[in-house]
Protein backbone atom coordinates (compact mmCIF):
# COMPACT_ATOMS: atom_id res chain seq x y z
CA UNK A 1 0.00 0.00 0.00
CA UNK A 2 1.39 3.70 -0.68
CA UNK A 3 1.36 6.24 1.43
CA UNK A 4 1.37 8.56 -1.38
CA UNK A 5 2.67 11.53 1.23
CA UNK A 6 3.63 13.91 -1.44
CA UNK A 7 -0.15 14.09 -3.12
CA UNK A 8 -1.29 14.07 0.82
CA UNK A 9 0.94 17.12 1.43
CA UNK A 10 -0.22 18.77 -1.78
CA UNK A 11 -3.81 17.97 -0.56
CA UNK A 12 -3.00 19.76 3.13
CA UNK A 13 -1.42 23.00 1.41
CA UNK A 14 -3.85 23.59 -0.90
CA UNK A 15 -6.62 23.11 1.84
CA UNK A 16 -4.38 25.75 4.25
CA UNK A 17 -4.14 27.93 0.81
CA UNK A 18 -7.95 27.90 0.98
CA UNK A 19 -8.50 28.48 4.95
CA UNK A 20 -5.98 31.41 4.49
CA UNK A 21 -7.90 33.09 1.43
CA UNK A 22 -10.84 33.00 3.76
CA UNK A 23 -8.78 34.61 6.52
CA UNK A 24 -6.28 36.89 5.41
CA UNK A 25 -6.65 37.22 1.53
CA UNK A 26 -3.08 39.19 1.29
CA UNK A 27 -1.03 36.86 3.81
CA UNK A 28 0.52 34.25 1.11
CA UNK A 29 -1.80 31.49 0.80
CA UNK A 30 -1.18 31.40 -3.36
CA UNK A 31 2.51 30.36 -2.13
CA UNK A 32 1.15 27.75 -0.38
CA UNK A 33 -1.38 26.57 -3.58
CA UNK A 34 1.88 27.05 -6.04
CA UNK A 35 3.98 24.11 -3.40
CA UNK A 36 0.92 22.12 -3.80
CA UNK A 37 0.91 22.27 -7.59
CA UNK A 38 4.49 21.46 -8.13
CA UNK A 39 4.44 18.68 -5.54
CA UNK A 40 1.37 17.48 -7.56
CA UNK A 41 3.39 17.87 -11.18
CA UNK A 42 6.26 16.31 -9.62
CA UNK A 43 4.14 13.28 -8.57
CA UNK A 44 2.40 13.28 -12.16
CA UNK A 45 -0.91 13.58 -9.50
CA UNK A 46 -3.23 15.81 -11.15
CA UNK A 47 -6.04 17.59 -8.76
CA UNK A 48 -9.03 14.67 -8.33
CA UNK A 49 -11.77 15.71 -10.52
CA UNK A 50 -13.71 16.03 -7.56
CA UNK A 51 -12.32 18.77 -5.81
CA UNK A 52 -11.04 20.53 -9.41
CA UNK A 53 -14.44 23.37 -9.22
CA UNK A 54 -13.16 24.06 -5.90
CA UNK A 55 -9.93 24.49 -6.35
CA UNK A 56 -10.39 26.45 -9.66
CA UNK A 57 -13.00 28.76 -7.98
CA UNK A 58 -9.89 28.95 -4.60
CA UNK A 59 -7.08 29.70 -7.51
CA UNK A 60 -9.56 32.21 -9.87
CA UNK A 61 -9.88 34.27 -6.03
CA UNK A 62 -6.93 34.32 -5.15
CA UNK A 63 -5.46 35.39 -8.85
CA UNK A 64 -8.38 38.43 -8.73
CA UNK A 65 -7.53 39.46 -4.83
CA UNK A 66 -3.97 40.04 -5.69
CA UNK A 67 -3.84 40.98 -9.67
CA UNK A 68 -2.86 38.96 -12.25
CA UNK A 69 0.69 39.73 -12.34
CA UNK A 70 1.31 39.43 -8.27
CA UNK A 71 -0.58 36.52 -8.26
CA UNK A 72 1.85 34.95 -11.02
CA UNK A 73 4.80 36.09 -9.40
CA UNK A 74 3.53 35.01 -6.33
CA UNK A 75 2.90 30.93 -7.60
CA UNK A 76 5.98 30.78 -9.16
CA UNK A 77 7.70 31.90 -5.66
CA UNK A 78 5.76 29.23 -4.59
CA UNK A 79 6.54 26.56 -7.08
CA UNK A 80 10.23 27.10 -6.29
CA UNK A 81 10.41 26.23 -2.82
CA UNK A 82 10.96 23.00 -1.47
CA UNK A 83 9.99 21.36 1.86
CA UNK A 84 13.36 21.12 2.55
CA UNK A 85 14.07 25.02 2.65
CA UNK A 86 11.32 25.04 5.88
CA UNK A 87 9.85 28.18 4.04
Amino acid sequence: MSLDIPVKVAEILEAFGRLRRRATPRSAPWRLMGVADRLREIENRPINTDHAPEYLAAVNALRTALGAAAFQREWRTGRRMTLEAGE
